[in-house]
């Protein structure tokens, strides 16, 4: 139907008296019928927006003036919002001409009237917001970030408003000329998405920045295109990784809460990864096979550094213990046995190894908080699935506490609330992180990525687990916040 015909019958159906439409259904009797307002008549969308113009941030008040008693109402404006309601308030915030559309409908069909060009917004004086970056550089709905640029204010006028995307947020807990923290707003997102962010102040609107939407609890810390894994705290504050940034990994630094990641470890050749951090001192264990070997090595400072370990074999990785234990770290040490090489775990102090497990494939240690116990990942094949294993320190019987057909790796023992958290396939096929009791009762999946994850660690406050991801193409490092289960518990 021509768009000339379609207002032509517009306006006939205003013209119509009621009795009329009620004669023109058909239908028998009338008076029969439960809706004398239009029996079997679909809706005629109209409507009238107020003011139609006028200066950024814009509060437009629009009314359905829609015939044939529609139920249902779909308002877009234009600018990337939409609403349900009959008659809306709508803000615009940004500067420009926008074409506002209504589709009415009811249980006999739909109609729409698109009004080009209706609402016209012109921009405040004043000078152009700048968004410079945004930490941490993603989180779920509901947590805290920082905007960092200048001119967010507009002197005596309200602050702009931060814009995820085409959702505005409006919850916030500080905002100065350079410094905005805002609640990310809910995004119902599926799994991990992208938003573009900016501030508007006054219909003037900043650059964008690139912000990665989590699941709920989430923050993502680095975003380099390079893979950074292995996490470890240093605190409850900050977390050492490996990055490959430069061709080779080395270690280093980040706050927990997002910032601009410190090199810690610099060597050139080979590849320098699984750091270990001491709560209690500045020394910091990794393995690296800069000399050649791969070996174990404590360090104090940069370029202040022991090498623990010297065999032709592998020390693959390394573990600290609580201030209780018997033993100040463990690792996986690898050893020769009838022509191949088997891996066991090992306590270490004074500088002597105590053989701890005898599974002869044995990996990721990780102490219970009072050193007595080590959980680890037994294997059943050189990159096959492994299980869970607990085993005291100085040695003894081994409890499985999951499944061999769980695909369970990477434990780690929450010293505050002793459980211990684990990675392993879920529902959608992706390993996710699960956390258990240590005799691997009351299971609770903690994480739904839809991205693999691997080496989930606790902080020392025991209410969050950093971790790696793998999302478009590299691993990147992550943190959620599970305190509230841990307090309600399973």
């Amino acid at each position: 139907m021509s768009p000339t015909m379609k207002a032509a019958l517009k306006k006939m159906a205003w013209m119509i008296p009621a009795t009329v439409a009620v004669s023109l259904s058909g239908g028998g009797c009338g008076g029969d019928d439960p809706d004398p307002t239009g029996p079997g008549i679909a809706p005629v969308a109209a409507f009238a927006g107020n003011p139609v113009s006028g200066e950024a941030p814009l509060t437009v008040t629009f009314t359905d003036q829609s015939g044939n008693s529609p139920t249902g109402w779909s308002w877009n404006f234009g600018d990337g919002a939409t609403s349900t309601v009959q008659s809306p308030n709508h803000v615009f915030q940004v500067a420009g001409t926008f074409t506002v559309t209504l589709t009415a409908t009811n249980a006999h069909g739909s109609d729409d009237e698109a009004k080009a060009d209706y609402i016209t917004v012109d921009p405040a004086a004043g000078p152009t917001p700048v968004l410079d970056h945004i930490l941490p550089l993603g989180a779920g709905s509901g947590l805290t970030v920082t905007l960092y640029g200048e001119n967010f204010g507009d002197g005596d006028k309200s602050p702009g408003t931060v814009m995820f995307g085409n959702v505005a947020a409006s919850d916030y807990p500080l905002w100065r000329d350079d410094e905005i923290k805002v609640v990310v707003p809910t995004m119902n997102p599926s799994g991990v998405q992208n938003a573009a962010v900016r501030v508007v102040v006054g219909g003037r609107e900043s650059g964008s920045v690139a912000f990665c939407i989590q699941d709920e609890n989430v923050i993502r810390l680095t975003d380099n295109s390079a893979d950074d894994w292995q996490p470890c705290w240093d605190g409850n504050s900050t977390i050492c990784f490996a990055s490959f940034v430069g061709g080779n990994f080395n270690i280093w630094y980040i706050d927990a809460g997002g910032g601009t990641a410190v090199q810690r470890t610099f060597f050139s050749e080979g590849q320098t990864d699984m750091p270990a951090a001491s709560m209690t001192s500045t020394t910091l264990w990794y393995r690296s096979n800069h000399d050649g070997d791969w070996d174990i090595y404590e360090s104090s400072g940069v370029g202040n550094e022991g090498c623990l370990t010297n065999t032709p074999e592998k020390d693959f990785e390394i573990v600290v213990a609580p201030s209780l234990a018997p033993f100040v770290i463990a690792i996986s040490k690898a050893e020769e046995h009838n022509g191949g090489t088997i891996w066991n775990i090992h306590g270490y102090v004074n500088g002597n190894f105590t053989q701890i497990s005898n599974g002869n494939a044995d990996f990721h240690p990780t102490f219970s908080g009072n050193g007595q116990q080590v959980a680890y990942m037994y294997k059943f094949g050189d990159w096959d699935p492994g299980q869970i294993m607990v085993v005291p320190v100085h040695g003894g019987a081994v409890t499985a506490i999951s499944d061999p057909d769980e695909n369970c790796a990477y434990p780690t023992w929450n010293w505050a609330y002793d459980t211990i958290a684990y990675t392993r396939s879920s529902d959608n096929g992706r390993r996710n992180i699960f956390m258990c009791d240590p005799d691997g009762s009351h299971e609770v999946q903690l994480t739904f990525s839809d991205f693999d994850i691997s080496y989930p660690i606790w902080s020392p406050d025991g209410k969050r687990l950093a971790y790696a991801s793998f999302f478009e193409g590299n691993r990147e490092l992550y943190v959620i916040d599970v305190g509230d289960i841990l307090i309600m518990g399973p």
